[in-house]
C-alpha cells in the first residue's frame, strides 16, 4: 500500500512531502521546515534541545544528534504499540506509517504523525501519537490514569500535527 496515495485519498489538509519508508530522503527534508517533534524546542518547552540549538541545526552549523537507545526503541516498538492501541481501545487503523506532511499554506510547518486511526464507535478520524518513555519517566510526567494532562512538549507536537492535517483530535498511547 502506498501511504502517500492513501493519505491523499483521505481528503485531509496538508500535502505529502516524503514517505517515511524513504528514511534518508525523510531526514534530508527535515532541514526545510519545523517538524512537530521540533516545535517544543522553538517554544522553549523541550528538555532535549534549546531554540538556539535547533536554529544552528537547521542552518547546518551543527550535526544532528546520533540515534540513541530511546530513539531506536521508539521506532522499533511503534508498530506493536499502534496495533495494541487499536485493538484495546476500539480504533481501526487507517494509515500507518504516515508520510511527512507540510501545511497547505505555511510550507515550513511539517508533521509526520505516527498513525491515523478511526474511532469504531463514532467513525471519527484522529491522529495517534505513540510514546515509549520508560515507565518511571511516564509516571512523573503524566497525570493520573484517565486524565488529559501530559507534558507541554507533547501538547505542542500534537497541536502541530492537528494543524497540518486538519484533524481535531489526537489520541496518545
Amino acid at each position: 500500500m502506498n501511504a502517500n496515495c492513501v493519505y491523499e485519498d483521505l481528503g485531509l489538509s496538508g500535502s505529502v512531502i516524503v514517505s517515511p519508508e524513504e528514511r534518508e530522503a525523510w531526514l534530508a527534508q527535515r532541514q526545510y521546515g519545523i517538524g512537530a517533534s521540533e516545535v517544543a524546542a522553538v517554544l522553549g518547552f523541550s528538555e532535549y534541545q534549546t531554540p538556539l540549538e535547533l536554529y544552528h541545526l537547521k542552518r547546518g552549523n551543527i550535526a544532528p544528534k546520533p540515534d540513541n537507545d530511546e530513539m531506536r526503541r521508539g521506532r522499533n516498538f511503534e508498530p506493536a504499540l499502534v496495533q495494541e492501541f487499536c485493538e484495546s481501545q476500539g480504533f481501526e487503523l487507517v494509515l500507518y506509517p504516515v508520510p511527512m506532511l507540510a501545511h497547505d499554506k505555511l510550507r515550513f510547518v511539517r508533521a509526520t504523525p505516527d498513525a491515523i486511526v478511526k474511532d469504531i464507535e463514532t467513525g471519527e478520524l484522529c491522529l495517534l501519537e505513540c510514546k515509549t518513555s520508560q515507565h518511571w519517566v511516564i509516571n512523573e510526567q503524566l497525570g493520573q490514569m484517565g486524565s488529559d494532562w501530559m507534558p507541554d512538549s507533547w501538547v505542542c507536537q500534537c497541536q502541530q500535527q492537528m494543524l497540518v492535517t486538519g484533524l481535531k483530535k489526537t489520541q496518545v498511547a
